[in-house]
């Protein structure tokens, strides 16, 4: 549906018809229709107001609203790549980059550009003359300072819109980590400014179902509710009166006769890693969302680029590129690979472009998306996402914390589905921790230094290079594991991937180094490096850059494909054949 055909109820047109100068906060439920008002807002600004679409900033807390609030614009929105929509990740390593600093690390850059911005101010800032910020109640610490910058060093006659609800706000658990010195809400501070227009948006477009129908309800009570404990009351029986598709590991197959996306919600990554791989044994083809802090750059990039001649690229020679893989927005594409590589010229270097992907420059338009039908995830993975099924695992034990958090965690969670809403069970497995600087899952046995499972990453097996091998027919298959006796040593150990006799993974340094400060190196123990077990699943392709190679073959300009990999895998302690 187009923007001409979309009717906006009294309560968006509030928000909608505002002139480039208001200064607003709107508290907007699930499904109120959030999007529709971003564009309708953005539309309005430059129809009726003349706003130039560069003179608009949209801010979003999640790369999947940008995705969503990107797609709707190029619905609506003349020029809509003009209107610059950015995570504040991305934001400010934009603000970094220009400043000539390099920040290594996502809260390292927030904060390195905070203080740039409160001592410099931002010239980019000085053209915009409106900027958007979604999901303000989960904008806290580090962020939330940001945000606070942004606002205050915009021009004096700039406007600004923000748009959250209190019964979303699932990232206090940041402010824990943040420390003292960064325990400030966005939220709190933006509501006690008298000079904001409040409004709310009151209706609910997004479910299609009665239990959907009945999840937007919930909200309502719980905003009269009095306490806590009224509140954990209500998410509790809303949950145990959902339908239960019993046991997923028995079961899971029913979630293949559905139509739409599915979303299976889990309460900890370890019970996300399990449940993906019992769905994957049962024959689906499931997706881990990964997360935000984890980038994963779309396989077309390697694809187009990975092997063509030239290191130099026309904007006519990517179009017809383009048109082999059908592109969604190949116009946008090129935009973002121009930025990312930091092209002044006429031509994309694809020699840049790789370096500026190895930088970390994030793009959120260059990056992957699952391509399946079926999700698993956390909910904080799932922020800014709607699916038309939703299955909570466990859903009775999302609670024991008992605090306003979890409550407003399970809430979200019910809240996510346009139709189907159920519930499934998941067996509980013993011994899993995390352990070591990147808080990697194992499982450990009886004895606490015994370990006989790890979790495996999307990012940990990007260590195999360039290759001519192909991987496309090997996308929703399981792997086998084998070490990697040329790589490993006596303080690293390196494993293959392999698929009909073939290797296309192998896993990275960092995997190998979190299992060594697990398990010992091998000259300290006096077994071998164990064997990698069942588990591991091919659940999509992905562009890696790394530095040019010889200048023939796959990889010759520092840009290949590689098999994204994730699961828990068994540790075998035997010696290896």
């Amino acid at each position: 549906m187009r923007a001409d055909e979309v009717v906006l109820d009294e309560d968006q047109r509030r928000v909608v018809e505002a002139e480039p100068d208001r200064r607003q906060i709107v508290t907007a439920g699930p499904g109120a229709g959030k999007t529709e008002v971003v564009a309708g807002l953005v539309r309005h600004l430059i129809d009726a107001h003349e706003t130039y679409p560069e003179e608009i900033l949209v801010v979003s807390f999640s790369r999947a609203a940008v995705h969503a609030v990107r797609r709707r614009l190029a619905d609506t929105v003349t020029d809509a790549h003009l209107v610059s929509v950015r995570t504040l990740d991305s934001l400010a390593y934009e603000l970094m980059v220009e400043s000539g600093e390099q920040v290594a690390g996502f809260d390292a850059t927030v904060r390195a550009a905070t203080a740039t911005l409160e001592a410099n101010g931002w010239q980019f800032l000085e053209q915009i003359r409106h900027i958007i910020v979604d999901e303000v109640q989960d904008i806290v610490g580090i962020r939330a300072r940001l945000v606070l910058a942004l606002l205050h060093n915009i021009e004096p006659d700039a406007g600004y819109t923000l748009l959250g609800d209190p019964l979303q706000a699932i990232y206090d658990f940041q402010l824990t980590e943040a420390g003292k010195r960064d325990r400030v809400r966005l939220l709190d501070i933006v509501e006690c400014d008298a000079a904001l227009t409040n409004h709310c948006l009151s209706n609910e477009y997004r479910s299609r179902s009665a239990d959907a129908s009945s999840a937007a309800v919930l909200r309502k009570n719980l905003l009269e509710a009095t306490d806590d404990l009224v509140r954990r009351t209500l998410v509790e029986d809303f949950a145990a009166n959902l339908v239960s598709i019993g046991d997923l590991e028995a079961e899971g197959q029913l979630i293949e006769r559905w139509t739409g996306t599915t979303a299976v919600l889990c309460r900890d990554n370890i019970d996300v890693l399990r449940a993906a791989g019992m769905l994957r044994a049962a024959g689906l083809h499931a997706t881990v969302q990964r997360a935000a802090t984890e980038q994963s750059y779309a396989p077309w990039i390697a694809q187009l680029f990975g092997d063509v001649p030239s290191t130099m690229i026309s904007r006519q020679s990517f179009l017809a590129l383009a048109e082999t893989v059908q592109l969604d927005d190949a116009d946008l594409a090129w935009s973002a690979l121009r930025r990312t590589a930091e092209s002044r010229g006429a031509d994309l270097d694809l020699r840049a472009l790789a370096r500026g992907l190895r930088a970390g420059r994030r793009c959120v338009d260059l990056e992957s998306s699952p391509a399946t039908q079926v999700v698993v995830t956390t909910v904080h993975r799932a922020k800014g996402l709607q699916f038309d099924n939703v299955v909570l695992v466990n859903a009775t034990n999302w609670l024991r914390d008992a605090d306003a958090e979890s409550i407003r965690v399970l809430f979200v969670a019910l809240t996510r589905s346009r139709d189907r809403l159920a519930v499934a069970t998941l067996r509980q497995e013993r011994g899993w921790m995390q352990s070591g600087p990147n808080e990697r899952y194992f499982r450990r046995g009886p004895q606490r230094w015994q370990t006989f499972g790890v979790e495996i990453r999307g990012a940990d097996t990007r260590g195999l290079g360039p290759t001519s091998e192909p991987m496309i027919n090997g996308v929703g298959r399981a792997v086998s594991w084998r070490l990697d006796r040329d790589t490993s040593n006596l303080t690293v150990p390196f494993y293959q991937a392999i698929q009909n006799d073939h290797v296309v993974a192998r896993t990275t340094r960092e995997f190998g180094e979190d299992l060594e400060a697990r398990i010992g190196s091998a000259e300290r123990r006096a077994t071998p490096w164990p064997s990698l077990g069942a588990g591991g699943f091919v659940e999509a392709l992905e562009t890696v850059a790394g530095n040019p190679a010889a200048n023939v073959g796959p990889g010759r300009h520092g840009l290949w494909l590689s098999a994204r990999i994730s699961g828990v895998i068994d540790l075998a302690w035997r010696e290896q054949s």
